[in-house]
């Protein structure tokens, strides 16, 4: 299901919710229970090219849903902030 097939079936509750997963100030407790959630468009929302707190991009890589786990892989998707504060793809490959 492409993103745009995915905005059209989500409802207004929905809609809203995709709209908390989009907000870069989100706390990171806020952005685990969005990703928890059956909706695949708020899953795809929060995995969009963003910075993500380790938690995070942590519980992506462990998602049970492969399409959920298949954006983390994707490049450039989901980016993790690294020891130091520094934004990397993935894992940062140096403490500082």
């Amino acid at each position: 299901m492409t993103s745009d097939a995915t905005g059209e079936a989500a409802g207004p509750a929905e809609r809203r919710l995709v709209g908390v997963a989009l907000n870069p100030a989100a706390p990171a407790d806020v952005l685990l229970r969005l990703l928890a959630s059956e909706s695949a468009a708020v899953r795809m929302a929060l995995c969009r090219d963003r910075v993500l707190l380790d938690p995070v991009v942590n519980a992506v890589e462990a998602h049970p849903d492969p399409y959920t786990r298949s954006l983390s892989a994707a490049v450039g998707r989901v980016r993790r902030r690294g020891p130091c504060g520094r934004v990397s793809e993935r894992r940062p490959s140096s403490p500082c």
